[in-house]
């Protein structure tokens, strides 16, 4: 039920900002593809975040399914990726997050519905993206997100005192 939190909270900043800022639900929309287990997997949870971010879309365009355009094939790109990494995206996510919105901007209103795209407008949706990505990935994966990034620990194996004398002859 987290993906009605995120709808909620989109629309709601929706109301507030008078422009649709934030895109929660396409972030967590990304990050619950890199949590399934495989694609012939996906969740529950997935395909109602697709409904409503494809419900959000359609009161956005006013055309059901038209983010389909774009997201099918970056849902493709996010699988081949989470095969090739091997890991939570935690930097994949932000990046399929940006270029979601740059294609949603480009191709969607530009292209297809003719409408003026500001270049203020973007940097701000993706700024905003961007911080809320960084939240909700905090949020669902905690400490681990971030301690990732800064550095990775390495553990070395010691051996016992015990053990290492008895292994190289001394008493």
């Amino acid at each position: 039920m987290l993906f009605l939190l995120f709808f909620f909270i989109d629309f709601f900043c929706f109301a507030l900002a008078k422009q649709w800022l934030v895109s929660s639900l396409l972030v967590h929309l990304f990050s619950v593809t890199f949590e399934c287990c495989e694609h012939k997997e996906l969740s529950v949870q997935w395909w109602f975040s697709l409904i409503f971010f494809l419900l959000q879309d359609c009161f956005l365009h006013g055309r059901f399914g038209l983010a389909l355009l774009y997201l099918l094939p970056l849902f493709t790109f996010a699988l081949i990726i989470k095969k090739m990494i091997r890991g939570s995206g935690e930097l994949a996510v932000p990046a399929l997050a940006v270029l979601a919105l740059l294609a949603d901007q480009f191709l969607v209103k530009k292209l297809i519905l003719s409408q003026n795209v500001s270049l203020l407008m973007i940097f701000a949706k993706i700024s905003a993206t961007l911080l809320v990505t960084y939240l909700i990935l905090l949020g669902m994966w905690g400490n681990r997100s971030v301690r990732a990034l800064l550095a990775r620990e390495r553990k070395v194996w010691t051996p016992n005192k015990r053990g290492a004398s008895r292994e190289h002859g001394f008493k």
